[in-house]
């Protein structure tokens, strides 16, 4: 591109929708060609930003500090010229991160703590540089690792456009501010353990629309405070973890919440620690007056609670939870489907944890709810049980087959898949097929099946002795007999349920970074008929 503007060419109009297709580093180098070239690439460009200061004693558990000022000058130096440049307005998001590590702990209560300077110094830059970014539509606070004061909490309400403000391990110093910070969504993410709960008067009920509250000890308090500014007219989405005690607050805010359709309830036992109570045995709840709430749609929580608020209202979807050892009786599944089947709507997605997929628990379902597109049951594993934790994990990561007894599945035709073992993937397969002979009733309507499985972790061998030789050129029976199970299990099923499309199998909760812990997911390609396989 010459040196002269774009606009020669084509008006600016042209150039931004197609620079819209562009990834950033495209539009880095673009912006150094020419004035209209630079003018429509900033505001991608510079839409969001992370400020970090992290303060450390290099020294650890010694009155030694480490260079935390001088770092900190370093990065305000680049907040306060980016606060001052023209594309300071372009900034849509801005990410800050404060953290304080090493022995800032061991101080002495009369010794000089250099991380409260430093934080001093941070809180005045950031007040004097935010009110710049006035376009800002979207505050990310990350970690504080100290208390704000009031006025950093009072530039925010500054921003005018700001729509989302989430607030991740953040520590409110003074509870009330002297004006509400108005936001269309507002995400605290912090789960504060083992504190008392606490009167919170910050937020404005005014413009919110979501609100997701993960912090049991500030929920009671944000709900009040809420409610006595004449509640949430607009808020369709809230999500909450709350002390089992705390309900009256609850019941009182979701008075005044005509247009809530989406719920997502988790209880806990507050206390020194902090217990997740899913499932209450013996305990009813109140029922919400109907004209409460009206419009709820999507439920996700307890039992109890769903017995509460679903019926009579016009809910679609609901999603249970339950204790990891809690297995459900039919007859009181009987009941509780009963509760669910009051919901003025068809329940058309259902998902209850702690229900094994057995004939006569879909047999129930079918009878309650034979319009349902998307199911979620337990799967328990006929091998899972004989596999300890140990050799199951390591059968996963050396890709072996876990059971003596493993049976190769791949097809070249209905089905496209790596190869799985007998521990995880045979149970489910198992439950596909005596669906396609009709030996389990899914309801026909059926587009959707996920399958929690039992075990911890989920087996699937990539190698194994049946595809090796497959790979070499050798045929084995097994593995023919596997090839013709699979094609006739998915063929079948496609002509017993022609509505489903998606298969899903996930492993009971585990550590998010656990290697060991996967989601298998089989898709079916409409135009082909074909099932596709891939794990996340």
């Amino acid at each position: 591109m010459p040196a002269e503007n774009g606009d020669r060419y084509f008006p600016p109009e042209v150039w931004k929708e197609c620079f819209d297709y562009l990834q950033s580093s495209d539009l880095k180098s673009l912006a150094l060609t020419c004035r209209i070239f630079r003018d429509i690439s900033a505001p991608s460009l510079f839409s969001s930003f992370a400020f970090v200061l992290r303060v450390v004693d290099h020294i650890y558990g010694t009155n030694v500090f480490g260079p935390g000022d001088l770092v900190f000058k370093e990065h305000a130096r680049h907040l306060r010229e980016l606060a001052q440049h023209p594309y300071a307005a372009f900034v849509r998001k801005l990410s800050l991160k404060y953290t304080c590590e090493g022995g800032i702990v061991f101080f002495d209560e009369n010794r000089f703590d250099p991380g409260d300077e430093a934080f001093d110094l941070f809180a005045d830059e950031y007040e004097r540089s935010v009110p710049a970014f006035v376009n800002l539509r979207h505050m990310h606070v990350l970690e504080f690792q100290t208390c704000v004061d009031d006025p950093f909490m009072t530039s925010l309400v500054t921003l005018q456009h700001l729509q989302k403000i989430q607030f991740g391990h953040f520590y409110f110093e003074k509870p009330k501010l002297p004006l509400h910070l108005k936001v269309t969504d507002l995400e605290i993410q912090h789960q504060l353990i083992g504190r008392k709960p606490l009167k919170v008067n910050i937020f404005s009920a005014e413009r919110l629309e979501k609100m997701s509250v993960d912090a049991p000890c500030l929920t009671p308090g944000i709900f009040r405070s809420l409610r006595k500014q004449g509640g949430c007219a607009h808020l369709v989405r809230l999500s909450f973890r709350l002390d089992y005690l705390d309900l009256v607050a609850l019941y009182d805010f979701l008075e005044k919440c005509p247009r809530l359709e989406f719920m997502d309830v988790t209880l806990v036992r507050f206390d020194d620690t902090e217990e997740v109570i899913e499932h209450l045995q013996g305990v009813e709840f109140p029922c919400l007056p109907r004209s409460k709430i009206p419009k709820l749609k999507y439920f996700t929580g307890p039992e109890c609670i769903a017995r509460a608020f679903v019926p009579g209202r016009p809910v679609e979807k609901v999603a249970l939870r339950s204790s990891p050892d809690l297995k459900r009786e039919l007859s009181d599944v009987d009941l509780l489907f009963d509760e669910l089947g009051r919901s003025t709507s068809t329940l058309v997605d259902l998902a209850i944890e702690g229900l094994e997929c057995t004939p006569e628990a879909l047999n129930l379902i079918d009878s309650h709810f034979p319009s349902l597109k998307s199911l979620g049951m337990d799967l328990l594993g006929p091998q899972s049980q004989s596999l300890d934790e140990n050799e199951t994990a390591l059968a996963g990561a050396v890709g072996v087959a876990a059971h003596p007894s493993a049976e190769v599945v791949e097809s070249q035709e209905n089905v496209s898949t790596e190869s799985l073992c007998r521990c995880d993937d045979m149970a489910y397969l198992d439950v596909l097929r005596d669906a396609a002979l009709e030996l389990m009733d899914f309801p026909r309507s059926l587009e959707t099946l996920s399958l929690r499985m039992s075990s911890k972790y989920m087996v699937f061998s990539t190698r194994c002795s049946g595809i090796c030789k497959a790979h070499e050129g050798e045929s084995t029976a097994d593995n023919t007999h596997g090839l013709t199970k699979a094609k006739s299990i998915f063929s079948a099923l496609s002509n017993r349920l022609p509505t489903l499309k998606k298969i899903s199998l996930y492993s009971k909760e585990t550590e998010e970074d656990d290697p060991n812990s996967v989601k298998v997911i089989w898709e079916k390609d409409v135009r082909t008929s074909r099932w596709n396989h891939r794990r996340i």
